[in-house]
């Protein structure tokens, strides 16, 4: 209900467990005011109601498909396809619980691990934290649960010297200019998987690599420079696969360096 404070009329309304309040002249337009508030809240309720957490992980994955790596994508569907062993397709989404996602998380630690049950977690909180922006999901957040405990493995990173064992095991040449590059760029897999002799600046001794490892993972790239052995390796290679080409790569900048059996 409105209060009178001096000559005005405060209408007063809780929101999301936040209270609103709104100055006035009169009692009655802070009364309406009230009154459309409760209305859009219950409209809004009632449109909650019905979405499902099917239809609310199909629209989330379709933004995502378009949005971030393909990688990306088939991880976030494999939450959701664990998370519907628990929860069912059809349960409307304001009736989802935190004890109901804990629960799931749980066996999933079990199953897999704590690090896994915590990367599911990281996944379906901002499925959730995305669909209150733009599907009008009800805050709080229930997949916001206690994390697991982790065990991680410390990553094995291999000395110079068993690099240069695998270098001297190299099927082919393009191989070897591949390792070399990793080794002299300290480049992603994804990174050189993409990268096309347009990318290559021999002039400048400069390579293009682009990566998605950005907040809003938009494509984007930096030139870094090349060592006077990465250049060598590659320059050779760029003679190679043009006798096999039958014309200078100067005509096909758009070819990919590191190709597969079938181009």
């Amino acid at each position: 209900m409105p209060y009178k404070l001096g000559k005005d009329w405060i209408g007063q309304i809780r929101k999301n467990g936040v209270k609103k309040k709104k100055v006035f002249q009169t009692k009655t337009e802070a009364l309406n005011w009230e009154s459309a508030q409760r209305q859009e809240k219950k409209q809004r309720a009632e449109k909650i109601g019905t979405i499902s957490l099917l239809s609310w992980a199909e629209t989330y994955l379709d933004y995502v498909q378009v949005r971030f790596t393909k990688v990306t994508y088939e991880e976030k569907q494999r939450v959701f396809k664990n998370f519907f062993t628990a929860a069912q397709p059809n349960q409307e989404v304001g009736s989802l619980t935190s004890g109901q996602v804990l629960s799931h998380l749980q066996k999933q630690a079990k199953i897999r691990s704590g690090y896994s049950a915590n990367k599911d977690r990281k996944n379906l909180v901002a499925a959730w934290n995305w669909g209150m922006k733009y599907m009008g999901l009800p805050s709080p957040n229930p997949c916001l649960v206690e994390r697991f405990p982790e065990e991680r493995q410390v990553r094995y990173v291999p000395p110079q010297a068993d690099f240069w064992k695998i270098y001297d095991q190299a099927w082919s040449y393009q191989d070897e200019v591949m390792l070399l590059a990793y080794l002299h760029l300290a480049a992603r897999r994804s990174e050189l998987f993409v990268l096309r002799w347009i990318d290559v600046d021999f002039l400048e001794s400069k390579v293009r690599l682009y990566t998605r490892k950005r907040k809003d993972g938009s494509l984007e790239y930096d030139w870094l420079p090349m060592t006077e052995d990465l250049q060598g390796a590659l320059l050779d290679l760029s003679h190679k696969q043009s006798s096999e080409y039958g014309c200078f790569l100067i005509q096909r900048p758009a070819n990919h360096i590191f190709t597969g059996r079938n181009g």
